[in-house]
């Protein structure tokens, strides 16, 4: 579906998108929305250039999995997640000053993994699906770059400091530590890389602002138990890459 190619910029429709790839470190998405994720920034800055802005994110050692620029505020926000916040956008092919460009950095892709999509069918690796317009893994399946598919658990290669998010879900009863007070999702996440156990999903409230984490995923739960909340976020963590 993406070429890559050397040149400066080429464009192609994708999924309701104008696509641009420039080399082959990220890809840009030119998008005419009026606002950013808010919850999931690693930080926020005023960039010199969309380069900069990108240069800082690809500098951070894999911290860094999406960005947005605006040209015209030269804001520029460095994010954690991978692009399960996108949506369906009406198509850029000229981009404006006031229209926002989402890179996507290349180290997070292996297969046809956070591939756009339209439907399940679209997603040929073994145990992902179709969810917000990107292929990704059923809830509590965790994905390896190196096997190149969604898998139970990361014995092998070990659990990385990605996570993968499922809106408006969240596990009822299994938590192992829970947190008051958490500001953002990606603040729920350091704290569930940073516990003192194999920490391996997440759940944080955009009201009360409750972080819980637990060693366990939706898959290792019976169905009752997981509950639909349009306030809360559920992640699950992927390999180390």
């Amino acid at each position: 579906m993406f070429t890559k190619t050397f040149a400066c910029i080429s464009y192609c429709i994708c999924s309701g998108f104008a696509v641009s790839q420039v080399k082959d470190s990220f890809r840009l998405y030119y998008m005419n929305t009026g606002s950013l994720n808010n919850g999931i920034a690693i930080t926020t800055f005023i960039a010199r250039s969309k380069l900069d802005c990108i240069l800082k994110c690809q500098r951070q050692n894999m911290t860094c999995m999406t960005f947005y620029y605006q040209q015209s505020s030269r804001l520029c926000q460095h994010n954690m997640d991978i692009h399960v916040y996108r949506q369906p956008l009406p198509t850029v092919t000229t981009p404006t000053p006031d229209d926002w460009a989402y890179g996507e950095m290349e180290w997070i892709r292996g297969s046809e993994y956070l591939e756009p999509c339209t439907q399940s069918l679209d997603c040929t690796e073994p145990n992902s699906e179709c969810r917000y317009s990107a292929c990704l893994c059923i809830p509590g399946y965790s994905h390896s770059d190196q096997a190149r598919k969604c898998q139970i658990g990361c014995n092998d290669e070990g659990y990385g400091t990605w996570y993968q998010y499922t809106h408006y879900y969240y596990l009822s009863g299994y938590d192992v530590a829970t947190y008051t007070g958490v500001a953002t999702s990606v603040d729920c996440l350091t704290l569930c890389a940073s516990a003192n156990f194999v920490c391996r999903s997440t759940e944080w409230n955009d009201v009360t602002f409750e972080c819980h984490i637990s060693n366990i995923t939706k898959l290792e739960v019976p169905e009752s138990a997981w509950i639909y909340d349009i306030h809360w976020i559920y992640s699950n963590r992927n390999c180390a890459l």
